[in-house]
């Protein structure tokens, strides 16, 4: 059976990817502009079709990692989660700079639900499920 702390992870994990997912589609049309600007310079056109499906793809990229943590117990998954987590705390200072506008609410939200769903998987029930996969035999079942 699962511990209550990945039960937690799945909620706070999954709605933070949510979360992000609606923040780009208010977002959309701006990171567009904004990088087919970048791209123009060097000689490179980039169209909503290419921003779009490359979000697509890390929203996919996510959702493995949670799948990989929560049903597989993958511990090499959860640090890459973590790794995640933090990088995406660098750009904290600029969520709090200028004007409050839904997208930066939408991104805090989404920010907080990741650092929860990062102390779900260090809580004491938690460990010890990924302990008792890593621990068990490799052709038992992982899916307790």
């Amino acid at each position: 059976m699962r511990p209550e702390s990945i039960r937690w992870f799945d909620l706070t994990y999954l709605g933070s990817v949510a979360l992000s997912a609606v923040d780009f589609v208010l977002e959309r049309d701006a990171l567009t502009a904004q990088l087919t600007a970048q791209f123009g310079e060097s000689g490179l056109t980039l169209g909503a079709g290419i921003v779009t499906g490359t979000f697509v793809a890390w929203m996919a990229f996510l959702v493995l990692l949670w799948f990989l943590v929560a049903r597989k117990r993958m511990a090499g998954a959860k640090w890459v989660i973590v790794l995640l987590v933090a990088i995406g705390l660098y750009a904290l200072p600029t969520l709090f700079t200028g004007t409050l506008t839904p997208e930066r609410v939408v991104s805090v939200l989404s920010l907080v639900l990741s650092l929860v769903a990062v102390y779900c998987l260090f809580r004491p029930d938690a460990k010890a499920w990924f302990a008792a996969r890593e621990s068990s035999d490799p052709g038992q079942s992982a899916d307790g």
